[in-house]
């Protein structure tokens, strides 16, 4: 079957478990959680690759994304059963074996991201055979820790819904037995051996990138941007957790959404060399949004000391403050970040600027036809290019 045909039927049955185990939890009467809200995200991961598949079948990222699609689609099913199961009792059997199984599979679906997605990033090769190993390690890890978390887990575990005792957690018996001596060795070259496998495949990432140039520094830029943005986020959830509970996580992971937007776009090739100018556009408000919620804070509490911590004056005088220096702040917080982060682009405004100026005191075709080949030289860097002035042959 043509690589491109296999991506219909892959997509077509993720598409049909999302939408069964969404409507098998709803014919439950489950209450809508988070879990539900992110099957949008985990879905996009499906659609980018079902999209990269259709027009480059040859790369193996489009493989990737699908796979990761299609485990999380496994996992919406399998829980729409166990709800459905568990409602409606007799007419699915052994629910909370279903749940046991499916539990686990977000030890594929994220542990694929952390090491294949990155290592073949951006045109399915490895960065040479020498990495060869490292997906072999993650591999292994993948293998091997689903059916043991399947074998040994005494509950199963995800967010937002009830714990189900595991039936099978006694397959494995003493030989995995909670605090044992086996179970404790095991379970650290497991992580270990994650460690490992996550940390070759980002070396990887930096490796391209510090090799790269043209298309594929553009490419790694995207995903660099979005795994950043993510990672930024879950650390801030992490720390936040201890007051707002795991739901900050799963809020977190909506972030997620980034990854496979990021791939698509760096894989497709579209909008490809928008990169510097979003991530540019991404710091400068960044910035902004925090040096005006200091002048914001700054404004209240000094006028606070003299009208009053809760006078409507003092807010009032703190939001004109920060709205009169939202475009002055803006502006020069947009050059400062050009110069840093989009030099490119910084100098070639320079350049425009200075010949405009020229321009404007020189009245010479010629002087102004060499300027301008200078300029468009230095800034676009064409092979070649022309100029054509009207009524001179």
């Amino acid at each position: 079957m043509p690589g491109r045909a296999i991506a219909v039927v892959v997509f077509a049955l993720t598409t049909l478990a999302y939408a069964g185990g969404l409507v098998l939890r709803v014919l439950a009467g489950e209450p809508f959680t988070l879990n539900e809200a992110l099957v949008p995200v985990l879905y996009t991961f499906s659609t980018v690759g079902f999209l990269i598949a259709l027009n480059r079948p040859g790369n193996a990222i489009a493989w990737i994304c699908l796979g990761i699609g299609a485990v999380w689609g496994l996992e919406t099913a399998g829980f729409g059963l166990v709800a459905f199961g568990q409602a409606n009792p007799g007419s699915v059997p052994r629910p909370d074996v279903f749940a046991s199984v499916v539990a686990p599979l977000w030890i594929p679906g994220i542990f694929t991201i952390g090491t294949f997605l990155l290592l073949l990033f951006p045109d399915g090769r490895l960065p040479s055979p020498r990495w060869r190993w490292v997906a072999w390690v993650a591999g292994l890890v993948i293998l091997t820790l689903y059916p043991l978390m399947v074998l040994s887990e005494r509950e199963t575990f995800s967010y937002g819904r009830p714990a189900i005792e595991n039936p099978l957690a006694n397959v494995l018996g003493p030989w995995v037995e909670e605090g044992g001596l086996l179970a404790s060795s095991l379970e650290l070259a497991i992580l270990l051996s994650l460690l490992i496998a996550a940390t070759g495949s980002i070396l990887a990432v930096i490796l391209r990138y510090r090799r790269s140039k043209g298309e594929e520094r553009q490419q790694l830029k995207w995903l660099a941007t979005a795994g950043t943005v993510s990672v930024i986020v879950f650390a801030v959830a992490i720390f936040m957790a201890d007051v707002f509970g795991d739901t900050v996580g799963l809020v977190a992971a909506f972030t997620f959404v980034l990854i496979p937007v990021s791939i698509g776009i760096a894989v497709l090739r579209h909008g490809l060399y928008d990169i510097d100018r979003l991530v540019s556009r991404t710091v400068t408000y960044a910035v902004v949004i925090l040096l005006l919620a200091t002048a914001y804070a700054l404004t209240a509490l000094t006028l606070g000391t003299f009208v009053g911590q809760n006078n409507p004056v003092a807010v009032a005088g703190a939001t004109l403050t920060a709205a009169a220096l939202f475009n002055p702040v803006r502006r020069r917080v947009h050059t400062w970040v050009d110069r840093q982060f989009n030099r490119a682009r910084y100098d070639a405004q320079l350049e425009l600027e200075a010949f405009a100026k020229r321009l404007g005191g020189s009245f010479d075709i010629d002087v102004v036809t060499r300027d301008l080949m200078g300029v468009v030289s230095r800034t676009v860097g064409p092979s070649a290019a022309t100029t054509w002035v009207r009524g001179r042959d």
